[in-house]
């Protein structure tokens, strides 16, 4: 899977989403490559029994309170969009599920990574992103960068990137992704593979060669990448995020698995509770499409 050509983050106009969208704009600077933004709304319009439109509130002409949601969205893009510059596009999106607006707006304009953020509240006060992040880890198809609550800092703060690893094709495509992500941020890899309990020597010698050799293949398809290896043993999601903060991790690379054709996630599990548990960036790499 190649690194981005095309950038799109969603936005909620939250704090937390600004945060998201300043991860991606840096990542955008450093690949090289356009960046898009959206924000989707839902309807019907009672799903949205606080919002207030001409003096009333979650009452009235569904038309018009579309028309105030589309107004608001797209003053609050265009102000992004002049923050970001020349060459940034956007769009207001409405439909449901969020998650599949997303999805198929990244396929029409080309996107092979999209950001988004962990949770927050959307312009009418509704949550937005959150459980959208998590139904995308398992349908999204790229890529996709899920930034916590107060991740963005870390991120911009830090060039290390973390990748755990199992040594399966999966994981080896992360940490492809994460090599290539190291190597544009002028970064340091981590490669970590994690044992469910502390293993003998001979296992974790034979362990630390796998890890050798992976981190030597990625060496010299980066020349001059700082490649680390480590092995540890414990819960996975919990020892990913520990190690991140240990080490002073920007960002974290987990490789998923499929379990047939479809788009599902294996591995979904513990993708969902590095997520929950990281305070930097994940990004998750979706299985390659069968056949």
């Amino acid at each position: 899977m190649a690194p981005p050509s095309r950038i799109l983050c969603a936005i909620d106009f939250s704090t937390l989403g600004d945060g998201a969208l300043s991860v991606a704009r840096k990542l955008a600077e450093v690949f090289e490559v356009p960046l898009s933004i959206a924000h989707v709304y839902e309807t019907p319009w009672y799903a949205y029994p606080d919002i207030e439109v001409g003096g009333y509130v979650g009452a009235g002409d569904p038309s018009a309170v579309e028309g105030w949601f589309r107004e608001k969205a797209g003053r609050l893009l265009e102000t992004r969009l002049a923050d970001l510059g020349e060459g940034a596009k956007g769009d207001v999106l409405e439909g449901s599920p969020i998650h599949r607006v997303l999805r198929d707006h990244a396929a029409a304009i080309g996107a092979n990574l999209i950001v988004v953020g962990t949770h927050g509240r959307s312009a009418p006060g509704r949550y937005l992103l959150g459980s959208v992040a998590e139904t995308l880890v398992r349908s999204a198809g790229v890529p996709l960068l899920v930034v916590p609550e107060g991740a963005a800092s870390k991120f911009l703060g830090s060039q290390r990137v973390l990748c755990a690893t199992d040594f399966s094709e999966p994981s080896e495509d992360g940490q492809r992704q994460a090599a290539a992500y190291a190597h544009a941020l002028h970064g340091t890899l981590d490669l970590l593979h994690i044992e469910a309990s502390e293993p003998g020597d001979a296992h974790r010698h034979e362990s630390e060669r796998l890890l050798g050799y992976e981190a030597q293949n990625l060496r010299n398809k980066y020349p001059g990448l700082e490649v680390h290896t480590h092995v540890r043993y414990g819960e996975p999601s919990s020892t990913i995020a520990e190690h991140a903060t240990d080490h002073g991790t920007g960002m974290i690379v987990l490789g998923t698995r499929g379990t047939t054709g479809l788009a599902r996630v294996l591995i979904g599990s513990v993708t969902d509770r590095v997520i929950r548990k990281a305070t930097v960036p994940v990004l998750a790499i979706p299985p390659k499409p069968a056949g």
